[in-house]
């Protein structure tokens, strides 16, 4: 009875969340700022807990989580990009979600010690690697003809 009461509210509450602009005006913000990094993970982890967990959002609302979903791939470059200057733990938690929410294809995915490569839904090929504290996250797009590569480095 606690859990359909709850599963109800957040029926409710999630819905109402995801059509303010507030809610999505994080994506907005340089990738640097407080207000990017720590929403950053918090819309993610939202949007795997609503699509994949027992709220089960994919069934009751498809059209909302499939427009978050469009919000969040079109942010994924910038997300990538500024992982570079996040610790190791929130990069593994990252691509733990990346995993889970199928943004990037498994099987074009390669981790060492010190480097992850994947592709995301976009084709484009990523790579990071940290080398003595050093974090550098390159994105190279599919499409070379009208993309040109981009690096960010720093402190992990």
């Amino acid at each position: 009875r606690a859990r359909r009461k709850a599963l109800a509210a957040a029926d409710r509450f999630v819905p109402q969340a995801l059509e303010s602009d507030d809610y999505h005006a994080w994506i907005t913000y340089d990738a640097d700022t407080y207000r990017f990094r720590q929403d950053s993970m918090s819309y993610l982890r939202a949007h795997y807990l609503c699509a994949h967990s027992d709220l089960g959002l994919n069934a009751t609302r498809p059209e909302l989580v499939a427009a978050w979903r469009r919000s969040v791939v079109r942010v994924l470059p910038k997300v990538w990009t500024h992982l570079g200057s996040r610790g190791i733990d929130q990069k593994l938690n990252f691509v733990k979600l990346f995993r889970a929410l199928h943004l990037y294809d498994n099987t074009t995915t390669t981790t060492t010690a010190d480097t992850v490569v994947a592709t995301d839904d976009q084709g484009n090929s990523i790579l990071m690697t940290t080398t003595t504290g050093k974090t550098t996250t390159t994105t190279t797009p599919s499409s070379s003809s009208s993309s040109s590569s981009s690096s960010s480095s720093s402190s992990g």
